[in-house]
């Protein structure tokens, strides 16, 4: 059952719900000269991006054992490449 924004209620199979995905609308550039704009909010960015550290450094090369060494190295520059 989803309850609708006019109070009525709906069934809907879980095959019909897709997921939420939010969307920006406008982006803009401000500069620390413009005063115009009053306040203004910003997307937060998680604490661990701001770190840099690249999933390569944050992967125990212990758990790669099973791999070869350069299977490990392609491994871990792939997933380095897409973060």
């Amino acid at each position: 059952m989803v309850e609708i924004a006019n109070g009525s209620c709906r069934h809907l199979h879980v095959n019909k719900i897709r997921p939420f995905v939010a969307r920006a609308q406008n982006v803009g550039i401000i500069s620390e000269q413009d005063v115009e704009f009053g306040e203004v909010r910003y997307a937060p960015v998680p604490a661990d991006r701001l770190a840099l550290q690249k999933p390569s450094e944050k992967i125990d090369r212990a758990s790669l054992n099973h791999l070869t060494d350069e299977q490990q190295d392609a491994l871990l520059a792939l997933l380095d490449d897409f973060f």
